[in-house]
């Protein structure tokens, strides 16, 4: 039997409907029928049937399902896995590199381009900051923090505490990314502020910091981030002098990995390192 077959038998039961095991698949409608046809026809006997939007599984459909499983476990726990390539953001990548058998990749500045290669199959899963924007897609959130205002240690006009007018008075440099067409600082900020003074915009927010120890500029971090290199590179930190979200980090992925064995221990073990 035709191992796409069982593929797309066991979506439809899942997810009790063809439109919805069309998306998780990456496939078209008519191409779920026609393969539930093929499927109907090779066994011999009815296996669904219509009930709402949805579908209803027979009793030889539920039979059959039930050993489709088992079937799709031991293929997956015979194989011998392949590395997931997945996209990290740069404050998590520190966290989870070396310490998780994927290939990371840093996530892309633009949002787009993280659902395009969702979709293209280039990318297994996605750390960052987006939840899921499409029904074909999975998002768990599994992790928040906030982040805070650094300067240097040093700095002439900034001392032990950051106000609002001080803040908006110096020189900024700003994270060069795109999320939901907003730049971070507009997309984590929780009502609409004066435009900061932008002097410089870098796509990395280690060289944002390197350049806040040498010069007089504002930037903008995670906790953790600072946690991690702030007293090393000579930096303190403040709260923001106004509000500000936390940045909260999701796994999205494709509904089509969601009973992938594999798929399911490197979602487990990310949100195990994450949350020590």
């Amino acid at each position: 039997m035709d191992y796409n077959l069982i593929k797309v038998f066991n979506s439809v039961c899942q997810t009790k409907s063809l439109t919805k095991a069309a998306e998780a698949l990456n496939m078209t409608q008519p191409g779920i029928s026609m393969a539930l046809k093929k499927l109907r026809e090779e066994v011999g006997v009815e296996l669904y049937f219509r009930k709402g939007r949805g579908i209803e599984l027979t009793s030889d459909g539920q039979w059959l399902h039930e050993r489709f499983q088992k079937a799709e476990e031991l293929l997956a726990l015979g194989q011998s896995p392949e590395l997931f390539r997945l996209y990290c953001t740069e404050s998590l990548l520190y966290r989870l590199e070396g310490k998780i058998d994927a290939h990371f990749v840093e996530s892309p500045l633009d949002d787009q381009q993280l659902f395009d290669d969702l979709f293209s199959r280039k990318i297994a899963l996605v750390l960052d900051h987006l939840p899921r924007q499409s029904s074909a897609l999975i998002s768990e959130k599994i992790h928040s923090e906030k982040m805070v205002v650094v300067c240097r240690e040093g700095h002439p006009r900034i001392g032990d505490v950051l106000t609002e007018e001080e803040y908006f008075s110096e020189q900024h440099i700003a994270i060069k990314m795109l999320r939901q067409n907003l730049s971070a600082f507009d997309y984590l900020a929780e009502q609409t502020v004066q435009e900061r003074n932008v002097v410089t915009v870098t796509s990395s927010i280690a060289s944002m910091m390197l350049i806040v120890s040498n010069s007089d500029r504002l930037g903008s971090v995670s906790e953790s981030m600072f946690n991690r290199w702030g007293k090393a590179l000579g930096l303190k930190c403040f709260d923001f002098p106004f509000p500000f979200k936390s940045v909260n980090y999701h796994i999205t992925y494709h509904r089509r990995f969601i009973n992938d064995l594999n798929h399911q221990r490197l979602r487990e073990l990310i949100k195990q390192e994450v949350s020590l």
